[in-house]
């Protein structure tokens, strides 16, 4: 749901056409692996050996979540700046690293 479906979401945009799936599978694929790597560094990180050990309990929901909610927000700012001025993949991406730390922290301060 998240490579494809929001990246078809993201189509009905003038400026942006199949350009947004584009920006769907390469915002979706980096933030997959930086979210998996906060939630394992939040959550699931064994001090002793320095390994992260990854669980479908906790981590890949997790990870999903903010996932998710990342890509939905990359959408509502390429909708908002639509009409005011470009918005390239650097924007995208350091909201997407921001976005995704703060919420692992937070949902690290949630459930702990």
């Amino acid at each position: 749901m998240i490579f494809v479906g929001f990246g078809f979401l993201m189509t009905f945009l003038k400026r942006y056409s199949y350009g947004g799936v584009g920006f769907n599978f390469l915002i979706a694929s980096f933030g997959l692996q930086w979210a998996l790597l906060m939630q394992g560094w939040f959550h699931s990180l064994d001090l002793t050996t320095g390994k992260i050990y990854i669980g479908i309990e906790r981590t890949v929901i997790n990870t999903y979540i903010a996932l998710a909610s990342s890509v939905l927000t990359a959408y509502a700012m390429s909708s908002l700046f639509q009409k005011r001025g470009k918005l390239d993949m650097v924007h995208m991406q350091s909201q997407n690293l921001l976005k995704i730390s703060i919420i692992g922290y937070i949902s690290y301060n949630i459930h702990e």
